[in-house]
């Protein structure tokens, strides 16, 4: 299957690294047989507790 690879850390955590996600995220692909199709990563600030959507779970 291919898949794509998505991480995401937020600026507030200065020693989060999304390299590190994507590193996880490769060997599980690996582990699974996967093809990656395409790595994504992105660096956020995290949103207020206001500002976050509340889960409906």
């Amino acid at each position: 299957m291919r898949v794509p690879l998505y991480a995401r850390v937020s600026t507030a955590d200065k020693d989060q690294d999304p390299e590190n996600q994507l590193q996880v995220l490769r060997r599980e692909a690996e582990r699974a047989g996967d093809t990656i199709s395409k790595n994504t990563s992105t660096r956020t600030r995290a949103a207020s507790p206001a500002a976050k959507p509340s889960s409906s779970y």
